[in-house]
Parts: structure tokens; sequence; C-alpha cells
């Protein structure tokens, strides 16, 4: 509903901030502005700016009159944001003002470069001065008390700066004709580019001045393009100043770099196909798209000049022939049934989808398992154990230390695993190796400092990884317990290996 511009602005319910703060007659409040501009504060409320003898506050007080008053809209009702906890009351209370302009200005939530009305009657009732006004009250008074917070991810002004922007780009003038710049500008040619437009137009008010404001602000459509644009206004029109492309709005947090477990990194190259780099890698078609899912739609379509990412190897690889099947590669290879499947995991259960994904997938699979298989042969040096239980540590069957092995002092007797200490080993190491909880690791060698057990281990020492289950239990061995060993095996009696029951 549109208000009564007299009757809203000159009413009873209108207090001048005087130093009476009463409320004032029409004719009170023309006398007053006879001593200066009126500045509006909040709903129906104006002070007097300052002393003024010139007549202007007369004009300010003309031109308020006869503008259409709006009842305007919210941008944010204030309980749709009491449950947001990044607000402060305050700044809540600065995103619910009312703006006072035409309705239609809420369609301007979007960044966006202004637009021409050619209506020129509707395009005075969306510029007013009055709407210009009251929208940059909201927006100084929302970045004040909203400032360093954010609603969601983007800063809470960014609706009502993209209204205020589009306003300011839709509604300024040019100084020399009075006429609305989207006017002047929407009667231009249309060029590709715009070093193409005639240099009196290029270098117009309205055109540089398009490019000035839309840079100014980060609530406007200024991208790369209009960058571009601005530049080749700086060349030949002789503007200074920056061109940069202001912070966005939207705060988007970073995105760590996608982690390439193989560490290898290729750029595609013309003629590249998934099959020619699996071959090249030694890597599987289907696990080179699967890798690069977001680069690659086709594997028989690579684009040259991506990166992307080569997956694990495998030590075999096939290239499929027309007439194979899962079957019949696994009898030409000497395999197992389903082995192609288990090597290959994007097969479906039956083996059907081996031939009609080749175009989009390739036709090099792998025979062995992708990352190669594990061989701790180079990790762990020679050493008398039995198997331990992966699940507690413990083992069933007591062994004796390897021979001339100096077991660590406190170690136990009743142990079914032992590990001799290497170069370079730490005691994560060696709890992961042999399947030991690094607690029990900790408790069956007691020499080993609980806050410091790397730098107590001692390289050439036997340690027990894999304790018998009553390893401290003095009464259930009865005579037989020995306590524990220390110093070299041939110096100390050794238990022979016995069975705990």
């Amino acid at each position: 509903m549109l208000h009564d511009p007299v009757g809203d602005l000159f009413s009873t319910d209108v207090r001048f901030a005087s130093a009476q703060g009463t409320p004032l007659s029409l004719s009170e409040a023309q006398e007053l502005a006879n001593e200066g501009p009126l500045e509006y504060l909040q709903s129906n409320q104006y002070r007097i700016q300052q002393s003024n003898t010139d007549g202007l506050q007369k004009s300010l007080l003309n031109e308020v009159i006869g503008e259409e008053m709006f009842s305007g809209f919210q941008i944010y009702e204030l309980e749709d944001l009491e449950d947001v906890d990044s607000l402060t009351p305050t700044c809540k209370a600065a995103l619910s003002q009312t703006i006072h302009c035409a309705p239609f200005l809420q369609t301007f939530q979007h960044p966006n470069s202004g637009r021409y009305f050619e209506d020129s009657t509707e395009a005075d009732r969306i510029c007013a001065a009055s709407c210009g006004s009251s929208l940059k009250r909201w927006f100084d008074n929302a970045s004040i008390s909203c400032a360093g917070q954010t609603l969601g991810n983007s800063d809470p002004t960014r609706y009502g700066g993209y209204i205020y922007a589009a306003y300011n780009q839709s509604c300024y003038k040019d100084p020399t004709t009075g006429k609305y710049c989207q006017e002047i500008l929407d009667a231009y040619p249309a060029v590709e580019r715009i070093d193409s437009m005639p240099l009196a137009e290029m270098c117009s008010y309205c055109h540089t001045q398009k490019y000035i404001m839309m840079q100014a602000s980060a609530y406007s459509a200024y991208d790369v393009r209009s960058q571009e644009n601005l530049e080749t206004l700086h060349t030949n029109c002789g503007l200074k100043g920056t061109t940069e492309i202001p912070s966005p709005l939207v705060h988007i947090p970073e995105t760590p770099a996608p982690m390439c477990l193989s560490d290898i990194i290729y750029t595609i190259k013309d003629g590249d196909t998934c099959d020619t780099i699996a071959l090249q890698y030694s890597v599987a078609s289907a696990a080179i798209q699967a890798g690069n899912a977001q680069l690659i739609n086709d594997c028989s379509n690579l684009i040259a000049g991506r990166e992307i990412c080569i997956p694990l190897s495998c030590e075999r690889t096939y290239t499929l022939q027309d007439r194979d099947t899962c079957l019949s590669i696994e009898i030409d290879h000497g395999f197992m049934p389903n082995t192609v499947r288990k090597y290959n995991a994007w097969l479906d259960l039956e083996c059907l989808d081996l031939q009609p994904t080749r175009p989009i997938i390739g036709s090099v699979i792998c025979l062995s398992p992708q990352g190669g298989t594990y061989n701790d042969k180079d990790f762990v040096s020679d050493r008398i154990t039995s198997g331990p239980s992966w699940t507690t540590g413990y083992t069933t069957m007591s062994i004796d230390p390897p021979e001339d092995a100096t077991v660590a002092e406190g170690s136990p007797w009743f142990c079914g695993r032992w590990h001799t200490v290497e170069a370079g080993e730490t005691c994560a190491m060696i709890c992961v190796h042999d399947g030991i909880p690094a607690e029990l690791f900790m408790e069956v060698n007691p020499s080993l400092s609980p806050d410091d057990c790397d730098g107590s281990l001692k390289v050439g020492v036997t340690y027990c990884t894999g304790p018998d289950d009553y390893w401290n239990d003095a009464g259930f061995w009865g005579p037989e317990w020995p306590g524990s060993p220390t110093g070299p095996v041939s110096s100390v009696p050794s238990p022979t290996s016995s069975t705990s029951s």
C-alpha cells in the first residue's frame, strides 16, 4: 500500500529531532525547513541537518513532499533471523529494516549491471531519491552492525547490497542532458567488442561511468569480461584507477588439492586414450577413468592439456580382445574362477559388462592386485616366531628366544613371538608388523620407556611381541615359573618349549 506523502511526512505522528522533540504541525515543519535541510533518521523521524540560508532546504522539502512514499519491503523479517547464531541482535535488527522503495526493486537480489526502463514515469518512480536514501541507510546500518559476521556462507549485506548497486546502476543520469544513462546506453548500436564502438560513445560519461560504478561495488556483476572492458576504457579514454575484481561476497571454503595416491600427474596429449596411458603406466584403463571422473567422460575422447592422476599400478595387465570373457581369460592364464572380477571390481557379478563397457572405459584390465602384493621379506630379519593373535597380541605357545639373542631386561620367558630390533625401527613399526597392541608391548617389555619408547629401543636387543596368555601368572606355571630372562640367552637357563593349557 502506498502512503500519502504529505499526510505521512507532516502528520502529528512525525517527530523532528528538535530540542523539544515534540510533534510538529505541517506549518511548523515548513518553518523548520527554512533553518536547514531535513535528514531522515528512522521510520517517520527526521532532524535538521545544518543551518542553510540559500533556500536549499526548501527545495529538499519540496522534493520529499513531491515524491511517492512507498510502504516498502523487508529483505529479512526479524523472526526469520531469531535462530541464526552467527549474527548479533544488533545485526539482525539492521538487516530487518524496512526499505522504502518500489516493490519492483526486490527483483534485483542478484548481481547485475542495472536496467533500462522504457516508461519514463516508471523510471522516475523506481529511481525516487527517497528510495536511494532508504537503501543507503539500510546498507550503511547493516554494514556497520554486521561487520565481521556471516549469514550462511556470505556477507549479511549481500542481498540488500545487490539491490542498492542495481538501483545506482539503473538510476544514474547524464549530467549534460539529464537523461537516465541506461536510456542513452540502450540507444547505442550493439557491438561484439567494446573497442569497436565509436570513440565518442566508448568514452562518454554514461558508458565509462557504468564500468567505474561496477568495479567500485562488490555487489555488481563486475567480472573478468567487465574488467577487460574497463582496461580498454583506461587505454582509450584516459581513465585512471584500479580495474581489479572486488573480493567475493560468498565465502567459499578453500578446497584442498585432490590427493593423488601414486603421486604421478600426467598431462593428456593429442591422440591419447585411456588404453595408451594404461599400457604406459601398467594400470587398468577403467581405473584411469574412475580416478578422474570429473575430467574424463569418454576414454576414447580425452581432452589434451588436462592433468590427470595415474592410479596405482598392477604388475600384470591385459588388453581385451573381442571374443574374450572373464572365464576364457581365467582359463588362458591358469587363474581360479572370479579372478578377473577380483582384480577389476567395476565388473558386475556375472561379468557381463566386460565387453559392452569398452568404448567408454577402455580395454586394459588388471590381472594382479592394484598396488602390488605386500611382501615383508625386506622389512623383517630372520627370527623364530609363532603366529600371534591379531586381535589381542597374545600367543598360545611359548618358544625360546632366537639363538644367542640378548633379551631385553624384564621381558617374559613365556612368549611365543620375539622381535630383534634392527636399525631404523620404531615401536609403532614393530607393533604394526607383529600384531601386538602398543599397551601390551610396553607391559611385557618394562625396559621400554612409556615417555620415549623409540628412544629406549636398543638395536640388537630382542623383545617379546607375542606373550603367552598366562605370561605373568606364576600360579598357573607353578614350579616351572622361571622369572624373566636377561642378558644373552646362551648364558641364561632357558625353559623348553611348552604349551599353556
